[in-house]
């Protein structure tokens, strides 16, 4: 924040401010904007001061001085403020120096006074440079919009969600990271022997050929779905819609209006295997048709409101799979598809990420947690409960919204 002003009587800190509108010329920028005097600029929080000293020496290369204000220019004394203090205008406007608030970290006034010339009085200047520690003035001046708004190019926001969503894939990968090792090592021993007989080796071509449609469905939309459809708005109509689709889900489970769909149960020659391994086979009796139609359903977790992994358990129980079954398939589909984030890590390593680099390894140390007992918790409830407590939440979470998204409708 920069203040400057000048007047004809004052004398540094204490003076009354003498000065009228029209007597001294102002400056101000609209909230939002990143303009002053036609130069456009954007803070690299990376550079910023993190300490007094540091702040004061930025301070006294960026404060105004002589060589600012021309010849004729002359030093007052004080010349400096103290830089523990900043200048605050009380009540009874009468500049004050006062110490430091906890969210600044230094502040520099530098006093002086051009003589009087071509019948003009003498001119005391002050020229003030404060530096904010937190970002509540960007804040004020509507930088959050930006920064939080997924459609802004360079939104700090959707680099947040890069990294966020990479960690998500690496919890995945650990917690089924046995599955994993079997599904690399069917696809691999399918390719060398160019066939498809077991359970790994089809489990691992249903899985590619499962994610083909969404990953296709996210690149050519990806812009339409993060301008069109990442506003308020239609996130809390997707939201409320699908609590629509798990409900109807279970309803059509449980053969309300619909057959009843169950896991089938291990015969004598499966006794041996584990519960994982029993899921696998399960999943591997679909064809490639049901798994592709299930990975379509991912495409709608593209939409902002719409879960992921309720919409393709919701799909695979569509197909004939019991709740813990597709809630594992639902999960293994999910790490390449969550991992593609990583088409778009490289311009986090460049300039892009500075400044973000601290916050995103923390914000993705708490996701990789989240995600790891969301992901434990989750595959141990769908073995015995339904999607009913999700779609409560999503019609809660969606129908919340409304009121406020009404408001704004009837007040634009």
């Amino acid at each position: 924040m920069v203040l400057t002003g000048c007047s004809g009587g004052g004398h540094g800190s204490g003076a009354k401010a003498t000065t009228s509108p029209t007597e001294a010329a102002t400056t101000s920028v609209p909230a939002g904007a990143d303009e002053i005097s036609g130069t456009s600029f954007r803070v690299d929080p990376a550079r910023m001061p993190k300490s007094r000293s540091a702040a004061l020496e930025l301070l006294r290369a960026v404060t105004a001085g002589p060589e600012s204000f021309g010849p004729g220019y002359v030093r007052r004394t004080p010349y400096e403020s103290d830089p523990a203090d900043w200048p605050v205008l009380g009540t009874d406007c009468v500049w004050q120096q006062q110490p430091l608030p906890a969210d600044v970290l230094g502040s520099l006034s530098r006093y002086g006074r051009l003589p009087a010339t071509g019948g003009k009085s003498e001119v005391h200047t002050a020229a003030t440079v404060t530096l904010h520690r937190t970002a509540t003035p960007a804040l004020l001046r509507g930088h959050w919009k930006q920064d939080l708004d997924v459609s802004a190019e360079g939104s700090l926001y959707l680099n947040e969600l890069v990294g966020l969503h990479l960690a998500t894939a690496l919890a995945l990968v650990v917690f089924f990271w046995r599955d994993w090792v079997r599904v690399i090592g069917g696809l691999f021993s399918s390719v060398r022997e160019r066939r498809i007989q077991t359970v790994d080796q089809r489990l691992a071509w249903l899985l590619i050929a499962a994610t083909i449609p969404v990953a296709v469905a996210g690149v050519a939309l990806d812009k339409v779905f993060r301008t069109t459809l990442g506003k308020p708005v239609p996130s809390a109509i997707f939201l409320a819609l699908n609590r629509i689709v798990l409900f109807v889900t279970e309803q059509l489970r449980r053969g309300g209006t619909g057959r009843r769909r169950a896991g089938v149960s291990p015969a004598e020659d499966e006794e041996h295997l584990s519960p994982d391994e029993l899921s696998d086979r399960r999943i591997t009796g679909m064809t490639m048709r049901q798994a592709v139609s299930i990975g379509a359903a991912q495409i709608l977790a593209l939409f902002p409101g719409i879960s992921r992994s309720g919409s393709t358990i919701s799909a695979g129980i569509f197909k004939g799979l019991g709740h813990e079954d597709s809630a594992r398939f639902a999960f293994l589909l999910a790490t390449p598809v969550i991992g593609g984030a990583l088409l778009k890590l490289p311009p986090l390593l460049g300039p892009a990420g500075n400044g973000l680099r601290g916050p995103l390894l923390a914000g993705s140390v708490a996701a990789f947690i989240a995600a790891y007992l969301a992901t434990r918790f989750l595959v141990r409830y769908f073995e015995n409960r339904t999607l009913i407590p999700f779609a409560v939440y999503c019609s809660l979470a969606g129908l919340g919204r409304q009121p406020g998204l009404l408001h704004r409708g009837m007040t634009a």
